[in-house]
């Protein structure tokens, strides 16, 4: 048993200890100190005339290249074709399948929504493993176990120990796996029913699968319909336009398909990481495997609440800070792992949107301090940070637009308008994450699920 609970938290952290977020206690300290350190040196050198058209120079360049990147990006993934990767098998001849589901304080109805949903997965009921992942502690959740669920299905109960992760309770449950290939689902999931037989399509030609993931709640309020935008951006935009241009893949936390062996070679998930998937995918390019898209849908539960989606959004930022972190311990090496093109898209997709949500606060007081302090500004300068503010403005309002018409919901076309403001939540988020990469580095913020 407690050679299981260390190779499901520390087998990753002792073997290949400069993969995991474990002990970044100094090196996140020693990072935002010498960050800042360094802008106060800026200050105190710059001359004062110079110190604002400096700042807000800068603001506006790193403004400037995401909007353009991100344009880019976008308007690119509207012209690909859908390819979708089958993968003609007989019943008999298909592999065994494990679905990994870690559930932590969940309410019955959700259980049996996500049981439902792998019992109808178009699958041969002996070929599938399941496996339903409990912490020891978490007795409400154990008795909220439907009875009989069936041969198909076994509880994994995870013995109390640290730390109380998603990515530590999968790497227990790993090791019982029987499957070739391996899955994880989230505990309000439903995936489309042919979607395993769709991911061994994408997995003849890539080393892992993702999804795409929605939401089947997106019309509860106004919370759900942004996030809405944003995971179908994510998701059917920028990710197929990612595997187009060959660049880094963070995976999602649900829905990631794996070749076992591949999985275990690699160490499985960062206990240590509250961002496993995101760091994981990374972790795939950087030994030269590559991700694929599965065009097969899993429908989720959007947080239709501020303080859940505080919950849910915090935590995503402090992993990808993590991730950044544990990628940058020794940045040459991972450039010369990346290679030029992957390791910019690295630094884009997951040092660039963590950046932004630092920045932006900061961006927009020292511009209005500097405009209504009427400093001697260039006029081209004030010109320049309107156009970016525009030009976000207006990217974020296509990207809701595009996807509202090509969804054809068209009660969402009024709520595209709000889009762009809805950004302005995650600096808040931004700061609780920074707060605790320093002080709770490993604690994970639980998304309640659930109506």
């Amino acid at each position: 048993m407690r050679d299981r609970i260390w190779m499901a938290s520390e087998e990753l952290p002792e073997k290949m200890p400069m993969f995991s977020a474990k002990g970044m206690f100094k090196w996140s300290v020693g990072f935002l100190c010498t960050a800042l350190a360094l802008i106060l040196i800026f200050i105190v050198l710059t001359p004062r005339d110079r110190l604002f058209t400096t700042i807000i120079l800068f603001f506006n360049l790193f403004f400037f290249c995401n909007t353009i990147l991100k344009s880019v990006i976008f308007v690119t993934s509207c012209f690909l074709p859908k390819t979708l990767a089958t993968r003609k098998i007989a019943d008999e001849d298909l592999p065994i399948y494990t679905i990994l589901v870690p559930l932590f304080k969940e309410k019955k109805s959700t259980i049996q929504q996500v049981t439902k949903a792998l019992q109808n997965l178009h699958y041969p009921t002996e070929k599938k493993d399941i496996k339903l992942i409990l912490e020891h502690t978490d007795k409400d959740t154990l008795a909220n176990i439907p009875e009989n669920l069936g041969v198909a299905f076994e509880v994994i109960v995870v013995p109390d120990s640290q730390p109380k992760t998603k990515p530590k309770a999968c790497n227990y449950a790993l090791q019982t796996a029987k499957g070739e290939y391996v899955c994880i689902f989230d505990a309000e999931d439903i995936p489309d029913q042919n979607q395993l037989i769709s991911a061994l399509g994408t997995l003849q030609h890539n080393n892992v699968g993702q999804a795409q993931l929605t939401y089947y709640n997106w019309d509860r309020n106004v919370l759900t319909k942004m996030f809405y935008f944003e995971y179908e951006c994510l998701f059917k935009f920028f990710l197929p336009a990612l595997q187009y241009f060959h660049l880094p893949i963070p995976l999602g936390g649900t829905s990631n398909h794996f070749k076992r062996h591949e999985l275990n070679q690699l160490g499985g998930w960062d206990a240590y990481n509250v961002t496993e998937d995101a760091d994981l995918g990374i972790r795939y390019y950087r030994h030269r495997k590559n991700v694929g898209i599965i065009y097969s849908e899993t429908h989720e539960e959007a947080p239709f609440t501020m303080g859940n989606w505080l919950n849910q959004r915090s935590r995503w930022i402090k992993g990808y800070m993590q991730t950044l972190l544990v990628h940058l311990r020794q940045p040459w090496r991972t450039y010369k792992e990346l290679g030029f093109i992957k390791f910019f898209g690295f630094l884009f997709f997951i040092g660039a949107p963590t950046m932004t949500f630092v920045f932006m606060p900061f961006a927009l007081l020292v511009s209005a301090f500097a405009f209504f302090a009427t400093m001697p500004l260039s006029n081209g300068l004030w010109y320049f940070t309107g156009a970016n503010l525009f030009g976000g403005i207006i990217l974020h309002i296509g990207i809701a637009l595009t996807i509202t018409l090509k969804t054809q919901r068209t009660t969402l076309l009024a709520y595209s308008l709000l889009y762009p403001f809805y950004w302005l939540l995650h600096p808040i988020a931004a700061l609780i994450a920074v707060f605790e990469l320093i002080f709770a580095p490993y604690y994970w913020r639980k998304t309640i699920h659930g109506e």
